[in-house]
């Protein structure tokens, strides 16, 4: 797939970055979903969902601290009125309490969103790093040649895995 995006594609991850499933992308677009499922290989194509994903967040989180900037700056004006009794202003300062304590914010769950996303490209690379080191070492085993039979070659490869795992528990742990 070229890096530039058909405009069809576009609209796809503009879709699926809204939430719509793939099924329901495929139906506006008039394509099949296997269709979507291989755009959705591409990395440019996975990258403009994420990116159209993040806009999404942002806008909304733009918008909900402008809502909590007035929101606030209303009850300040409340508690400082003459006109409110004190009982009023007391349940409106309690209940902005508990609005702030302990809750998780959307910019709580998108920043966990994305924490987890990256964690998880993490993860994968972490893995097909040990894949590749442990290929590195059967590669190696290439160079004795003749010299080992099939037993003490499978063995060795054995050997190699078990090194690669030890590593790879030991960066986990740390």
């Amino acid at each position: 797939m070229s890096l530039k995006l058909k405009k069809s594609q576009s609209l796809a991850a503009k879709l699926l970055a809204q939430g719509y499933k793939s099924t329901v992308v495929a139906e506006c677009l008039n394509i099949r979903p296997e269709t979507i499922s291989r755009w959705k290989q591409d990395k440019a194509f996975k990258e403009l969902v994420d990116n159209i994903h993040l806009g999404i967040c942002t806008e909304i989180l733009n918008k909900q601290m402008l809502l909590l900037d007035q929101s606030q700056d209303a009850i300040v004006n409340a508690l400082k009125s003459k006109n409110i009794s004190c009982e009023f202003k007391a349940n409106l300062g309690v209940r902005c309490l508990n609005i702030y304590g302990g809750s998780n914010t959307f910019q709580d769950k998108v920043d966990n969103y994305y924490n987890r996303k990256i964690s998880s490209e993490k993860a994968s690379n972490d893995i097909l790093n040990k894949f590749l080191d442990i290929m590195q070492g059967i590669i190696m085993l290439d160079r004795f040649g003749d010299k080992l039979t099939d037993i003490e070659y499978r063995n060795k490869v054995k050997e190699i895995i078990a090194i690669e795992n030890r590593k790879y528990k030991k960066e986990i742990s740390s």
